[in-house]
C-alpha cells in the first residue's frame, strides 16, 4: 500500500512541477511574424495580420498593406504567410481589440 501512496505522490510532485513550468513559458504574441521568419513570409504575415485586425474589427482598425494578388496567386509561402497573419490577427483582434484608428499615430485631441 505505501508504495502505490509513494508513486501516486511522486506522479503529482512531477504533474505539478510540469504544470508550473508549462505556465512559465512565455506566449508568442499572433501580430508579431514567428522568430527567425524569412523576409518574404515575415512581410506577407504582417500584410496579412493588418488585414485580418481590421477585417475583425472595421471600425476600429485601418489596414495599411493591402494583400498583393499576384504575388498571392503565385508565390505560396507569400500566400501561406499572409493567410497565416489574417487568421492570427483576426482571432487576436476579436479577443482583445487594439483600436488602432488610421495606424494608431494619429492626433489624439478627440
Amino acid at each position: 500500500m505505501s508504495q502505490i501512496v509513494r508513486r501516486l505522490t511522486l506522479l503529482s510532485i512531477a504533474l505539478g512541477a510540469a504544470a508550473a513550468l508549462g505556465a512559465c513559458t512565455p506566449v508568442a504574441n499572433p501580430r508579431v511574424p514567428p522568430p527567425g521568419s524569412p523576409p518574404m513570409f515575415a512581410m506577407a504575415y504582417l500584410n496579412g495580420c493588418r488585414q485580418g485586425a481590421a477585417d475583425a474589427n472595421p471600425t476600429g482598425v485601418l489596414a495599411l498593406s493591402p494583400r498583393d494578388p499576384k504575388l498571392y496567386a503565385s508565390n505560396p509561402e507569400y500566400k501561406q504567410s499572409w493567410d497565416q497573419g489574417h487568421a492570427a490577427c483576426y482571432e487576436d483582434e476579436l479577443r482583445a481589440p487594439v483600436m488602432e484608428i488610421n495606424g494608431g499615430g494619429g492626433d489624439s485631441n478627440n
